[in-house]
């Protein structure tokens, strides 16, 4: 009986420790960009030069006859923002990330986890990757997943992918 006590609790804590570093995952996703926090459309617009702008709609699957916005920004040095808005009946239109992609030391990651930085930190700070493969460390949350993408050691760009339904 103590054995089996043993495994059950070898094995939730496991578990625990999984849902954990899930949920630290998804925070670091959300609070990573440390440029991208409380930014509207516009806003987005004035971090630098927009080389592409494209703005397409999608329909709302919730509510009749309504589209949700969807925007790519591409920018000059090294940063490139999915996002749309979405309405919330509570507090209005805001903007929704869909998936970031940051490939300059400009753009300030949490951590200092910035482009140029060793891939040593990445896991001294976040942990053992879910994978580490093809010069890539996958982080997978609950929700959402950052990637970072490296060559002799140091990284060369940073993914956000964000759910979103």
């Amino acid at each position: 009986m103590r054995i089996l006590s043993l495994i059950f609790i070898i094995f939730f804590s496991f578990v625990a420790e999984a849902e954990n570093t899930e949920k630290n995952i998804d925070k670091f996703a959300w609070y990573g960009p440390k440029f991208l926090k409380g930014l509207s459309i516009d806003q987005i617009r004035d971090l630098g030069v927009v080389t592409k702008e494209s703005k397409e709609y999608e329909v709302n699957p919730f509510i009749d006859n309504a589209k949700i916005p969807n925007y790519i920004f591409i920018f000059k040095d090294g940063l490139e923002v999915y996002c749309r808005v979405v309405e919330d009946h509570v507090s209005g239109p805001h903007v929704q990330f869909t998936s970031v992609y940051v490939s300059s030391s400009k753009w300030p990651i949490l951590y200092d986890l910035n482009v140029g930085q060793k891939k040593s930190k990445v896991v001294m700070v976040l942990g053992k990757p879910t994978a580490d493969e093809n010069n890539i460390l996958r982080y997978i949350g609950e929700t959402e997943e950052v990637s970072f993408h490296y060559n002799n050691d140091l990284v060369t760009r940073i993914v956000f992918q964000y759910y979103a339904d």
